[in-house]
This record gives structure tokens, sequence and C-alpha cells, in this order.
């Protein structure tokens, strides 16, 4: 796990009095069921606002070839080189706005098959800090600072409650975050939990809100994989997380706030 300090970003982040972060991911561009255009519209958006930054957590291409499960190799309909460079084209245009490019299970079936670590390779294009795995990551705004933990994740899961057994599991170790983000699933999921952490300074107990957030996805449920198997149909979307810079506040949105 990496701790990342941001210091790319720091004279940026203390003049913030608010800011938003745009965790997006499982795009799976290149598969038939992709709807990347709605993808696109959380781009646009991030990019129009002034305070909005991104971490990109993963599967944003298809990634299929002679070794990938099922008919996947088949299905998709654009060749990976092409996912490749839709990936660094799209992504260019919003380089300076980006904190983290995660590694994820789609991108890796090249480097398992090959050796070569495609994710390490756009991050590395775009200038975009690269974290294979999961990190922890300092924001400090104008007043009070954040931690949040992210990971593009490995669960299994197909229902949503053992989604969300599956973040808090995989998370339970991890202390001191505020955020916790996990993508891979397909859920677009907030759980907001109040735990108690004593002040010793101020000599009492504080209650904290924390927040465990599944990122979502951008993959039609008809004609798709989740259809054969009869997965719950869930909304696609993303997450838009708002950190106040001013005190400690937290509000987790939807494109929809912004209409």
């Amino acid at each position: 796990m990496e701790y990342i300090r941001n210091d790319k970003f720091k004279d940026e982040f203390k003049k913030l009095e608010s800011m938003y972060i745009f965790p997006l991911g499982d795009v799976h561009y290149g598969s038939s069921t992709s709807n990347y255009k709605e993808f696109e519209k959380y781009l646009e958006l991030g990019s129009s606002l002034d305070n909005a930054y991104f971490i990109f957590m993963g599967d944003l291409m298809e990634s299929a070839g002679r070794t990938s499960p099922g008919m996947s190799q088949f299905t998709q309909d654009i060749l990976p080189q092409e996912q490749y460079d839709w990936v660094i084209d799209t992504l260019t245009p919003i380089k300076h706005k980006s904190l983290i490019f995660h590694g994820a299970n789609h991108e890796r079936r090249v480097q398992i098959a090959t050796g070569i670590d495609i994710s390490k390779n756009q991050a590395h294009e775009l200038g975009i800090r690269y974290v294979p795995f999961s990190s922890i990551m300092r924001i400090k705004l104008k007043k009070c600072a954040y931690n949040i933990h992210s990971m593009h994740g490995s669960a299994g899961s197909t229902l949503s409650h053992t989604k969300i057994k599956a973040h808090k599991d995989a998370t339970a170790h991890i202390e001191g975050v505020d955020i916790y983000l996990m993508g891979h699933v397909h859920f677009n999921h907030t759980e907001e939990i109040i735990i108690r952490r004593p002040n010793i300074k101020e000599k009492r107990i504080d209650k904290i809100k924390i927040y465990k957030i599944m990122t979502g996805h951008f993959l039609e449920w008809d004609n798709s994989y989740a259809e054969e198997k009869s997965y719950n149909p869930l909304p696609m979307g993303a997450p838009i997380i708002k950190l106040n810079g001013l005190e400690r506040e937290i509000k987790v949105m939807s494109i929809e706030d912004f209409k």
C-alpha cells in the first residue's frame, strides 16, 4: 500500500474552500456493452469545475485476449490497441486534474500474458501517479484535511449485500481514513458509518462519519455477461464526492445534482 501526500498539488489544494473528487472506473471500453459516452459526461462535468479532480479506479479497458475468460475476446468490438489509445486520448485533456491511476484486473490480463503492465505505461504517458493496488492519499485543503483510501478491488460478490460486506472486509484492517473507495463490483453505493474516536487534547469522545463507497460502472446490462448469469441489474454511473475545505464535511453526490 502506498501513502500519497500529493505534493504536486499542494499549492492548489491549500487555497481551496471545497473540492470535488470524481472516482471513475469500470468503463470496460471495447466491450460491446460499454456505455463510454456516459463516462465521458463525468469527464466533461469534472473538466468544467475548477475545483474538481479525478481518481481512475481501473478497468477502463475491456482488454480481452486469447487467454481471457469466456467469450470476452469475441464480444469486444474494439481491438485492445484502439482501447489503449482511447484511454490516452480521452484522459489527456484532464491529466493535470488527475490524482491517481489504478491498475486493475482487466488491464492486468495483458500483464499476465506478456509481462507488460499497460496501466503503468498509460499512467506514465499521461503523467498521472500510478498505483497498481491500493493507496492512502492525504488531501489538505484550506483549513482541514482528509485521508482517502482507494483500490480497484478483487471481490467476486454478485449480490448487493455481499458486495457491501466484501468492501467492509477488505478494508477492516485500515484505520484513520475518512473515505474508502473500491471499484470492480459494478455497484454505485455509499455507506455512511459513525465511529467514535477519543479526542485526547479535548478530553472527549468525538463522533466521526466515515464513508465506504463503491464507485459504480458504465456497462449496459442487456446482452451482457451480467444478463447471461442473471445478476441483479444495478444502475449505471459513479459517485461524486464533495469535500469541505473550511470544516470537516463530506457529501456524496450524483451527476444529477449538477443539472
